[in-house]
């Protein structure tokens, strides 16, 4: 869900971004276009990138829980 909603902002974000440029600016081709997109496409892999960093940093965590040492307090009964 929150990737759905990045990408929604994101998207959001280079509309706005396209209707804030100056008239003058709108019927010539202008390579800051074709730049949006390649920027949506890294923003995206920076994003996923950032993802998969967090899950295999919880993943290790979880190794590292699951391999420490085992310490069982035993108390008798009174």
């Amino acid at each position: 869900m929150v990737v759905v909603i990045y990408i929604w902002l994101v998207y959001f974000n280079n509309l706005i971004t396209a209707f804030s440029r100056p008239i003058s600016d709108i019927g010539q081709p202008n390579s800051a276009a074709s730049s949006g997109s390649t920027s949506f496409w890294q923003t995206i892999k920076g994003s996923v990138a950032n993802l998969y960093e967090i899950f295999t940093d919880k993943l290790h965590a979880l190794g590292d829980i699951l391999n420490a040492p085992r310490e069982y307090i035993i108390k008798p009964p009174q």
